[in-house]
């Protein structure tokens, strides 16, 4: 009985865990800060925007963003919907790393978009918006600088925790 119990233990030692347990291991758990904007314009849409942003230690992992567009006009809810399409179709063919669903629903327009940073071409995207070169260190976005962007557009984000 002492032979089979030993010959287990070293099995089970030797074998070590199973890359299922290792890979369980490997995730990291990220965190997230939610900013959100709302925008009325005078000629008759309103603009819900939330933004959050999910990172691990300093950096961003990714940013995911959920836009309401409100409007009694159809016209103006249908174009939007082609310009959005079009801004990050190109956006995802230039840098790669964006992923969007936009769908109608009554007088709304919601667009969901998530930015993955770790698939985005962050050399090119900082030479089109060289203002995006103080919010990248070691190759990667700042949560910081996430914050001061949302910020300087009016957004109110909940960074305690930073």
């Amino acid at each position: 009985m002492r032979r089979v119990l030993f010959c287990l233990l070293l099995l089970l030692s030797l074998t070590g865990c199973s890359d299922k347990e290792l890979k369980e291991e490997e995730k990291v758990k990220l965190e997230t800060i939610s900013c959100k904007l709302i925008n009325e314009d005078p000629s008759g849409y309103t603009t819900s925007s939330e933004y959050n942003i999910n990172y691990h230690d300093k950096y961003v992992n990714n940013v995911v963003t959920v836009e309401t567009i409100t409007s009694d006009s159809e016209e103006f809810l249908n174009n939007m919907k082609e310009y959005v399409s079009s801004i990050y179709e190109t956006s995802n063919e230039k840098y790669g790393g964006y992923s969007y669903k936009v769908e109608r629903n009554d007088n709304k327009l919601i667009v969901t978009v998530k930015v993955d940073y770790s698939k985005l071409d962050l050399i090119t995207y900082m030479s089109d918006q060289p203002e995006f070169n103080n919010y990248v260190q070691d190759g990667k976005f700042l949560v910081s600088g996430a914050i001061k962007i949302y910020e300087s557009y009016g957004a109110i984000c909940d960074n305690n925790s930073i």
